[in-house]
């Protein structure tokens, strides 16, 4: 179980962050290609004729291929007992990992970007986007196999120890299923064409939930995923394409909590109560103390996004627990600490989503479907 990203501020890889952060660095790329060019980056395998981001990519993509077992299912995630704490470098945890059981919610999102992997990288190296696709079809068949949810209740490592973000069976519930197996069966049909996985698509669009008045590309809600990839299918339902458009335009122009893209990324960027840079080393005012094992004293990794004001939950930081209790607005209540996971603590979803967002309002060529962008390369959308 080698390879692949830590997830946040310890050393944890789960497989259902894992599957949506590269799936927004799908949507970056496909947003605009050209930003992410081979050497843009300078890493390690720069100048080997792929653009970097899908080289990045690639990296995450082979680590989730080793946690899907023979049957199809997917592995949670691979972890420490404990978060050490202080954290340390990664190279000082030292704990012993374990292995955890497989999800049904992991299985569904590793399909869904397997599948649109696959699409993506048949252009660049065809053999590895065939062992894409054969695992999102092996994980779609497993969920077909075993339509119940697993596991139906919370569970730890075998022998009880993990506390560091086990399976919670009420965080993971019906609504959050439901959205995987959207995306799945949405990404499946995408990659393939094959009318069984539109069936079931169209079976499970009627249950979205309308809990939300938005959809976001956070990690649980792959909505954006699911649509996207069903409208950017020749053969996908016509008339559910532009219902599927309007619904999510309605609810963004509707919505008190939503004023567009453009403001999202103002927001991140200082346009906001605190008029604060939430991302490290840019700004008068930017973020200082990320939680995050690469961050020390002295040392400031620019470019790092935390998770910022809370509304939720204070996880044990006294100062924000004091905001909380004087009824601070949300969008004030943050504090720059690095012990503070509740607004510091930075994973690898959240910085994906504002490549993605960024990615869009940088400059670019004119965006085109992925179908006539394989065309451009002599290929085509449908797998041969």
């Amino acid at each position: 179980m080698t390879g692949g990203w830590w997830d946040a501020g310890n050393y944890g890889r789960y497989a259902s962050p894992a599957a949506t952060t590269v799936m927004s660095l799908l949507h970056a790329y496909r947003f605009n290609p050209d930003l992410f060019a081979d050497g843009t980056l300078t890493i390690p395998e720069s100048g080997n004729g792929v653009p970097d981001l899908l080289d990045e990519a690639r990296w995450e993509l082979s680590w989730l291929l080793e946690m899907q077992g023979g049957d199809g299912a997917v592995h949670h995630k691979v972890d420490t007992a404990r978060i050490p704490w202080p954290t340390p470098r990664p190279d000082q945890d030292l704990g012993t990992h374990h292995l955890f059981d497989v999800t049904t919610q992991a299985t569904a999102q590793f399909a869904g970007v397997m599948a649109e992997a696959s699409l993506v990288y048949r252009g660049w190296d065809p053999a590895f986007a065939d062992t894409l696709l054969s695992a999102a079809k092996r994980a779609g068949s497993c969920r077909a196999v075993h339509p119940e949810r697993m596991p139906p209740a919370d569970y730890l490592a075998p022998d009880g120890t993990i506390i560091a973000g086990q399976y919670n069976a009420a965080e993971y519930n019906d609504d959050g299923e439901v959205a995987q197996r959207r995306w799945a069966a949405g990404s499946l049909f995408h990659a393939t064409g094959e009318r069984a996985y539109a069936d079931v698509f169209a079976f499970y669009w009627p249950h979205r939930t309308r809990k939300l008045r938005v959809y976001s590309l956070y990690w649980s809600d792959r909505y954006v995923s699911a649509m996207l990839a069903h409208l950017d299918r020749r053969a996908g339902d016509e008339s559910m394409k532009p219902r599927s458009v309007r619904s999510s335009a309605n609810r963004c122009e509707s919505s008190s909590t939503s004023f567009g893209a453009a403001a999202q990324l103002n927001y991140v960027l200082g346009t906001n109560p605190l008029d604060r840079t939430y991302l490290t080393g840019y700004g008068d005012d930017s973020v200082l103390y990320p939680l995050n094992g690469l961050w020390t004293p002295g040392i400031l990794i620019p470019g790092m996004l935390p998770a910022g004001p809370v509304a939720m939950t204070t996880a044990g930081c006294p100062p924000v627990q004091r905001m909380w209790d004087e009824n601070v607005p949300f969008a004030r209540r943050y504090y720059d600490a690095s012990y503070c996971a509740t607004t510091n603590e930075a994973s690898i979803y959240g910085n994906a989503a504002l490549v993605a967002l960024a990615a869009w309002f940088a400059p670019h060529s004119a965006l085109v479907p992925l179908r006539e962008a394989l065309r451009s390369r002599g290929l085509h959308e449908e797998a041969p």
